[in-house]
């Protein structure tokens, strides 16, 4: 049985012409699923808004109040806890930094140039090491299983992101009530 037209002229409440008013009327007489549509959208127009306990706003208001405490404490609890590992880390390069001065500049910029090469030999190193991981492993996996990871993987983190937007929408509303 086609529902298509029915349920759409049921659900948008549509304003019908004489011959559509008849068709539904003839419909509803068949169908159990149109006519429960119909049934349940009389329900609902007949229902009563039920009122909000007394003081709803206020408590309302306070809880939001509450909300906005927390999160700027968590806000300031956060930057202090950033502000202080920024200014311990800052203390200790200044300390490193501080300590080569005292001695030579040769010393410095020997320690520097050392300290640069040392990086630098280290990321080539990893570069190459990684370039030929990546070429052994071009060559033994095909690609449809590169793409099938990589579609999986993007589906994990899509399912991940939807989890955690879910998680703190209830995280908020458990904090509103």
């Amino acid at each position: 049985m086609n529902h298509q037209p029915f349920e759409d002229w049921l659900i948008e409440d549509q304003k019908l012409t004489p011959r559509q008013s008849r068709d539904l009327k003839e419909h509803l007489k068949d169908c159990p699923y149109c006519s429960a549509l119909v049934s349940v959208d009389q329900v609902l127009k007949n229902a009563s808004m039920a009122s909000p306990l007394q003081g709803f706003t206020d408590r309302f208001r306070i809880k939001l109040a509450k909300e906005k405490n927390l999160q700027r404490e968590q806000l300031l609890w956060g930057l202090g806890s950033f502000g202080l590992v920024a200014l311990i880390l800052v203390g200790y390069f200044a300390y490193q930094f501080l300590t080569n001065w005292l001695v030579s500049p040769v010393d410095v910029f020997v320690n520097l140039i050392t300290w640069l090469t040392g990086i630098s030999v280290t990321l080539k190193t990893y570069g190459s090491v990684g370039l030929v991981l990546i070429n052994i492993a071009l060559g033994i996996i095909p690609l449809p299983i590169w793409l099938g990871f990589f579609i999986g993987g993007f589906l994990l983190v899509l399912a991940w992101v939807a989890t955690l937007r879910k998680l703190s929408y209830s995280v908020i509303a458990r904090r509103l009530t």
